[in-house]
């Protein structure tokens, strides 16, 4: 929800062709997943609380007065539609061959003193 992703998905949604890469799979939550899959397919999966009402067991928490999505549900459909739709996934076994070799390089700077406080 921070200012540089509220930009980031405007400009995303004027844009004719989307990619989002990522070296880590999303492993928790479905929640987490609502801003990516909505940055390149938007609507798709309906609004904010459609999705986490479908995927997120979403609903109000009355006891706490506010809506909880922390949990997870119909996973085999958001799967399915990911991967038909949406979603690419390479392993690194698969693709190896296909990288360059790894350039290892050691860079040298000097780090002004007030910015070692900070460290």
């Amino acid at each position: 929800r921070s200012l540089r992703t509220k930009h980031l998905v405007q400009l995303l949604h004027k844009a004719k062709r989307r990619i989002l890469l990522t070296g880590t799979p999303a492993l928790a939550r479905p929640e987490e997943l609502y801003t990516q899959i909505n940055s390149i397919a938007p609507r798709t999966f309906g609004s904010y609380t459609q999705y986490c009402e479908r995927y997120c067991q979403g609903h109000y928490n009355y006891r706490l007065k506010q809506f909880d999505v922390s949990g997870a549900s119909n996973l085999d459909e958001l799967h399915t539609r990911l991967t038909k739709d949406i979603m690419i996934r390479r392993m690194k076994a698969n693709v190896l061959t296909q990288l360059p070799a790894k350039q290892r390089q050691k860079i040298s700077f000097d780090l002004p003193a007030a910015s070692m406080k900070l460290v």
